[in-house]
């Protein structure tokens, strides 16, 4: 079950559009390079295409759940999806750069080929992309085993708890009954 949510919008828009968070609540397009916060998909299932921004009018936006959307390259099924470009298709995710997370709208559930309309599940979320590049991980794991044993402590300190049950005379760790208050 799709969750359909009705916006108002700032450009004409074609079924299967991906669209961003646009101004005053409404949607948009993204822009040239796909940027903007992903807001949901204007989709292919019985819609037409919408052609009054700016008017009272407004589009059904799917948030959440299955629905049909424009594809840009080439795209497997499970494959995480990404905005693609100003027309509002969404690209198959590749590397993500390093150090930043990628907030992701969803994944394809079909296989499909540039200007196809293919199922799509709508589920944003946000993938964390490592920080350090594998050289640096390396390095950090050598110095770690090469270090000394941080943990020699531990004896000291569980011979100093011993002997302290010891003057307390406590048996396993425990007060003997014998000692306890009556």
């Amino acid at each position: 079950m799709s969750n359909i949510l009705a916006f108002p919008y700032e450009d004409a828009l074609e079924p299967g559009s991906a669209v961003v968070a646009g101004s005053s609540g409404a949607v948009a397009l993204p822009g040239a390079d796909g940027t903007g916060v992903f807001a949901g998909i204007y989709s292919h299932e019985g819609n037409v295409s919408k052609e009054r921004p700016g008017s009272n009018d407004t589009a059904g936006i799917t948030i959440h759940g299955p629905c049909k959307v424009k594809v840009k390259g080439a795209v497997l099924a499970f494959e995480f999806g990404q905005l693609a470009d100003a027309n509002g298709a969404l690209e198959a995710l590749e590397d993500p750069p390093a150090g930043l997370p990628i907030k992701v709208p969803g994944f394809f559930l079909e296989d499909g080929v540039d200007g196809e309309i293919v199922d799509f599940f709508i589920n944003p979320f946000v993938i964390p992309t490592p920080t350090e590049t594998d050289a640096t991980a390396a390095a950090a794991l050598a110095a770690h085993v090469a270090a000394e044993d941080p943990h020699g402590q531990y004896a000291l300190e569980s011979a100093m708890t011993t002997a302290l049950a010891a003057k307390a005379d406590l048996v396993d760790g425990k007060v003997p009954a014998s000692q306890l208050p009556a």
